[in-house]
């Protein structure tokens, strides 16, 4: 196998046009030998989205995965952060995040959504539905943020400038919150230029107030915002933002970066007037920052965990890079292996960096980082100007070695007993005028290990105090590889992981496959496609079928919805069943009722669909009373009572017609009480037939949802457990 170096790599990456990313130079300084800046997240994005296996090339660049460093220390329980330590979790480093202490994190932010910016749709969410590190981060009591990402001046002039993009982000949004029971967002764009300062303001503030009211969360919805080191041209409002945003994350660093023309610190504390490197460090920034009126407490101040080798043209502070090169981004790992105890580690002590000098006098090379000696200072800073705390990019570039956890542990943990600890982050807030009522459903905390069948209880709060029309919950079972469900439960999952269909759904017509993560269905010509699977659905038990989708292609009679309380899945209409249409170019919801093959349409209503826009489909049934209510988006559009249900049903199958069409997170719950059994065992009325490898990896996953009286839909709440 040819072994493909990363950061080497990164080299013969094309850079951005000269205007898109001036973020510690602005543009009008570049001189000739400086290259235009280009992030060192943006160039590590990247280049990883290259390659559908990135395995080798990461264990080059940051050696084999250090397991399980988050359970190597055992803290007393009164052990608390005093500062945000706010950490970011990149999706190349799949494998390296068990080697994360969790418990020296207050946020663990995943990166993350890397944007359509055309549609506000996500190119790739990076395995953020089924990523076991969100589960280790929130079982360490971390918040859990997901980072979107917009790179460049194009792509952030397209989005700011398109409100329909912005609805439909934030939808998908509370969606994937919702999905991961995560606790907020962070939006990261970079390069956004200074003609869409005022449009990134009012995009913040439409985000935040919709995720801060319409996801139905104990807590508010946390927004944070990553910014620039320097803000050349005051494209960020921060003391308007301020009302919006809960913290900011100052990325602290690329002061100097690969194309700059000297070679310096990645991540100066000071300037030093003597040298001519630019007049910009991080005290800098935090003043610069801190005149706009922002609170302290709501910046945290990230760094980095890697750095910079350039090859110069002499061993001189300051000195240029050698004519036709860059400089290459080494991890911390990776310069504690290959030049700690080989080269003299030199220490520059006005900017608080620490570097080395190797190659011969005629060809030198310089290499600027930080360690635990240079961190420490600048940690200092940030306790001095009690600012919000800090981060680091990124997670696991420090893989292998401990010695900056044990910084953070010194720096901003306490194990004083009864002491206080305060974060400024986001709280409550209350729900506006046309609001009024707020639905929470909740899991009572389960065992960490089952053995045997065990009982679960869910509370179910509305303060309007009007009753419940509907509570529901869903049991999956892990079998080592992806999250189902036993169908003869009448549960169902599929997350579509795999990369191929997963074998229990059968095929009787149309082009299905699964792509990035969804089922996709790509035959325009067929008027009605089928993809079905087995699925036991009873009289005793109310049941929600509940989708994502989004349609498209050429034609005008676009639809597409799922047939429910089907018995017989290969018949042209399933047999006797119901089925409900989505109508993008009619612009319908429509329910249908299905009797010896021959279909009926029973009630429809007007619902504006767009096409290639994903919808939170909902779809209720309870067979004792025959009432079937449609929602989109949460919002209910038609119902329809039948007066002589279907009792029972053995499969559910998607349709669609003249159309592709893309399902994701395609589930069905069941009707619950306030408590229920969880069955364990080998047979076909076991909810739970596999165990868990360990104790620390749960086989059994209960989510809950419900819906009041006024048809408002609570967030769904998730609970893990083991089993042995």
């Amino acid at each position: 196998m040819v072994r493909i170096s990363f950061f080497s790599t990164l080299l013969c990456l094309l850079l951005a046009p000269p205007l898109l990313f001036a973020q510690t130079v602005p543009p009008e300084e570049l001189g000739e030998e400086t290259d235009p800046y280009t992030s060192i997240r943006h160039e590590q994005a990247d280049f990883f989205d290259q390659f559908e296996d990135y395995e080798h090339i990461t264990t080059d660049e940051f050696g084999e995965p250090k397991r399980d460093l988050y359970k190597a220390k055992s803290r007393q329980p009164q052990c608390q952060l005093t500062k945000q330590v706010y950490g970011y979790h990149a999706n190349w480093m799949d494998k390296y995040y068990k080697s994360y202490d969790y418990s020296l994190l207050s946020t663990f932010c995943y990166f993350g959504y890397k944007l359509n910016p055309l549609t506000g749709g996500y190119k790739s969410i990076y395995k953020w539905k089924t990523h076991k590190s969100i589960d280790l981060a929130k079982k360490a009591g971390c918040k859990v943020e997901l980072c979107v990402m917009n790179f460049g001046h194009k792509n952030n002039t397209r989005f700011l400038n398109n409100r329909k993009a912005w609805k439909r982000l934030t939808n998908n949004l509370i969606k994937l919150l919702d999905y991961r029971n995560a606790d907020g967002i962070n939006i990261d764009f970079e390069g956004v230029p200074r003609d869409q300062g005022k449009n990134l303001t009012d995009f913040m503030i439409y985000l935040s107030k919709r995720l801060k009211t319409e996801r139905c969360t104990p807590t508010a919805t946390s927004v944070t915002m990553a910014i620039p080191a320097v803000d050349w041209y005051r494209i960020f409002d921060l003391k308007k933002l301020s009302k919006y945003v809960d913290s900011f994350i100052v990325m602290g660093y690329d002061y100097h970066f690969r194309g700059e023309r000297r070679a310096g610190p990645v991540a100066p504390i000071s300037h030093d007037y003597k040298s001519a490197w630019y007049n910009i460090s991080l005290k800098k920034s935090i003043n610069d920052y801190l005149r706009t009126g922002v609170e302290p407490y709501k910046l945290i101040v990230a760094l980095p965990y890697y750095g910079y080798e350039w090859k110069t043209e002499t061993v001189k502070i300051p000195s240029n890079r050698r004519k036709r090169t860059k400089g290459k981004a080494k991890v911390y790992s990776k310069i504690r292996r290959d030049y700690v105890g080989r080269f003299t580690q030199r220490y520059h002590r006005e900017s608080a960096s620490p570097y080395f000098i190797t190659g011969s006098d005629q060809r030198p090379k310089q290499c600027w980082y930080d360690d635990e000696r240079s961190l420490a200072k600048k940690y200092d800073l940030v306790k001095e100007r009690d600012l919000g705390g800090v981060g680091m990019w990124a997670l696991g570039y420090d893989n292998g070695y401990t010695e900056l956890w044990d910084l953070l542990e010194n720096k901003f943990m306490t194990c004083e007993q009864n002491k206080p600890i305060t974060f400024n982050v986001a709280t409550a807030v209350e729900p506006p005028p046309n609001m009024i009522c707020r639905p929470v459903t909740m899991i009572e905390p389960l065992e960490k290990v089952y053995r045997y069948d065990f009982k679960v209880s869910f509370l179910d709060r509305d303060n309007c105090e009007g009753g419940w029309s509907g509570n529901f919950f869903q049991i999956l079972e892990n079998d080592g590889t992806e999250w189902r469900a036993n169908y003869h439960k009448g549960f169902f999952n599929d997350e579509f992981t795999g990369v191929a269909i997963h074998r229990d759904w059968k095929t009787i017509n149309g082009d299905w496959m699964v792509r990035e993560n969804q089922l996709h269905q790509l035959n325009t010509n067929s008027p009605n496609t089928n993809i079905y699977i087995p699925l036991q659905q009873h009289g005793d038990f109310a049941y929600l079928y509940h989708w994502w989708a989004k349609m498209d292609g050429a034609g005008d009679n676009r639809r597409s919805g799922i047939h429910f309380f089907s018995d017989n899945p290969t018949a042209e209409n399933r047999g006797n069943s119901y089925f409900v249409y989505f109508r993008i170019d009619n612009s319908r919801v429509e329910i249908y009722k299905v009797n010896n093959d021959q279909f009926e349409r029973k009630a429809h209503a007007e619902a504006k669909l767009e096409p290639n826009q994903e919808y939170d489909y909902k779809i209720t049934f309870n067979p004792s009373n025959g009432l079937i209510e449609a929602y989109v988006d949460n919002k209910l559009v038609v119902q329809w009572r039948d007066q002589q249900p279907h009792i029972s049903g053995q499969f559910i199958s998607l349709r669609t017609g003249n159309c592709q069409a893309a399902y994701d997170f395609v589930k069905v719950y069941r009707s619950r009480k306030a408590t229920e059994t969880i069955q364990l065992g080998l047979s076909e009325n076991a909810d739970v037939r596999f165990k868990s490898p360990s104790p620390y990896q749960p086989s059994c996953r209960i989510i809950s949802i419900a819906k009041n009286k006024y048809q408002q839909w609570t967030a769904p709440d998730t609970k893990e457990t083991a089993i042995e």
